[in-house]
């Protein structure tokens, strides 16, 4: 920074050179942005190393014919690259261009076979589309980005140059590099706004070569001489008062003017044939973002039609293991009950007790059922399952299942008992024999009901599992012993809007202890 201040501007010096042909002034700027002038020529011309040269040439004899001018402009560097990127153009015309696009296409098929679509999977593409796609920013843009990443100045340095805030230019500048990677994603060319900025700054400045210097000053200051001496011509004829016939000075302003219309004509189709070249580009990205689009769509189409059908033969599976333990509960209690002539009464201990509740929970929510549970001691049971929805490793869906089994004293849920429940479960139902309570409750409302529970007099947490099982899986609590234990099996299966539908199945009798056994299929 401090060297940057003693430095004379290039605004300063380009007044110099104006006002007094100053050739050191002239010198000075040379030495201070030819490397960078050759070095966006290099990466533009693909490393033609006398094309490369002349481009430099001709870009310091532009210099130096609007010097005058270009004394007032903000910042130097933005309009030598976009005449560098100008004369390139004109340059790469012809064969040079219709074989850039075929060997970019050859490489952009390649990388299309090949899957590549990383951020830096082609580095040589980035350089070849980067000094293109920066003309299409504007102009203040444009200067912002080549000041920052070119010129390497501080974002403070930047805004002033620019008349900015340094936040203004810092903000400025990423929405700049944002764009170019926009701008280069249209082209085929996936990339980062630091890999960019990169390309722009990490490359390091191409060296002159020896001699070459010298000639670029040396054409500069002769350019400048030239037009200046026609001025003093025009004057001198003026002073002397030369005679010119008018046939004479006619001829000369025609043929002038004759050729600045050429000049400009093959400027014209100089830019007309590279956004031929871009609508080109442009139209088979279209193309294939489109056919991208709809691949996309049905894709998506068939894989949610195939998430529904395997929820509802989820859902499907759930109802007829119900319907099948339902069967097989009724007929062991008729065996119970009609035991045959002359034979032993059997004796279970207790009697054999199945049951089973289907809910629909949502995130957050919590499924509590007694479902008519007696443990050993003669205790009701209850049980509390809060589902929380997560991917796995593999991406597909499955379900923490956070767990307790709590057993109450008999009457507790009926709310006709004194001491029972009652009016503490808002959201509980209990059904007429008072022996099966059943809601689900959100955040608060399960809350308040464990503080009750904490609260009441005999009410014991047997165990509280943590199981993670797979979407339409099974997981399996087991409490006490093989004769009075109890069997709950969890069905959970996630839904369309993140609830998860669980199945509590409870049996009495098939306990081996307080374990978990989770994950096996229904």
């Amino acid at each position: 920074m401090d060297r940057m201040n003693m430095e004379p501007a290039d605004a300063d010096l380009l007044r110099r050179y104006a006002d007094r042909r100053c050739e050191a002034s002239f010198r000075l700027l040379v030495e201070r942005h030819g490397p960078r002038v050759r070095q966006a020529a290099l990466r533009q011309l693909a490393g033609d190393e006398p094309a490369a040269a002349d481009v430099s040439q001709r870009v310091f004899v532009e210099l130096a014919r609007n010097a005058r001018r270009l004394a007032r402009h903000p910042a130097l560097t933005g309009w030598l690259h976009t005449t560098v990127w100008r004369m390139c153009r004109e340059t790469e015309r012809g064969e040079r261009r219709r074989r850039a696009r075929e060997v970019r296409a050859v490489a952009e098929g390649a990388a299309d076979a090949s899957g590549a679509t990383g951020p830096d999977s082609d580095p040589a593409a980035l350089a070849s589309w980067l000094d293109e796609v920066l003309q299409e920013l504007g102009e203040r843009d444009r200067q912002a980005v080549l000041l920052r990443h070119v010129e390497h100045l501080p974002y403070a340095e930047v805004g002033r140059r620019l008349g900015l805030r340094e936040n203004t230019a810092r903000m400025r500048v990423d929405r700049a590099l944002e764009r170019l990677r926009s701008l280069l994603h249209h082209r085929g060319v996936v990339s980062t706004a630091a890999a960019i900025g990169r390309v722009l700054g990490g490359t390091p400045a191409a060296t002159i070569p020896p001699g070459a210097l010298e000639r670029w000053v040396a054409a500069g200051i002769a350019a400048g001489t030239a037009l200046r001496s026609s001025s003093a011509l025009v004057a001198l004829a003026a002073g002397t008062q030369v005679q010119v016939t008018v046939a004479g000075l006619t001829a000369l302003l025609v043929g002038g003017g004759l050729w600045w219309q050429h000049r400009e004509l093959a400027h014209r189709d100089a830019e007309l044939e590279g956004l031929s070249g871009q609508v080109a580009v442009l139209a088979a990205d279209r193309d294939r973002v489109a056919a991208e689009a709809v691949r996309d769509r049905r894709e998506r189409d068939a894989s949610e039609h195939e998430r529904a059908e395997l929820v509802r033969m989820r859902g499907e599976v759930g109802r007829l293991r119900v319907e099948r333990d339902e069967a097989m509960a009724r007929a062991a209690g008729r065996a119970a009950t009609e035991p045959a002539a002359g034979s032993p009464t059997p004796d279970f201990g207790m009697e054999f007790n199945l049951a089973s509740t289907r809910a629909q929970v949502g995130p957050g929510q919590s499924l509590i059922t007694g479902s008519g549970y007696i443990d050993s001691e003669g205790r009701e049971v209850l049980v509390w399952v809060t589902p929380v929805v997560e991917s796995g490793a593999d991406g597909k869906s499955q379900v923490r299942l956070l767990s307790r089994v709590i057993a109450v004293p008999p009457g507790f849920q009926d709310p006709a008992v004194a001491g029972g429940i009652g009016a503490e479960s808002p959201g509980l139902s209990v059904d007429g024999g008072g022996r099966s309570l059943t809601g689900v409750l959100d955040v608060d409302a399960a809350e308040a009901f464990l503080r009750f529970l904490e609260s009441a007099r005999g009410v014991e947490v047997l165990t509280s599992p943590v199981m993670t099982v797979a979407d339409g899986m099974q997981g399996r609590i087991l409490v006490g012993g093989p004769a009075t234990g109890i069997s709950l099996d969890l069905l959970p299966g996630v839904t369309a809007d993140g609830g998860v539908d669980l199945t509590v199945l409870g049996r009495i009798g098939t306990g081996e202890g307080e374990v978990v056994v989770p994950g096996d299929p229904p």
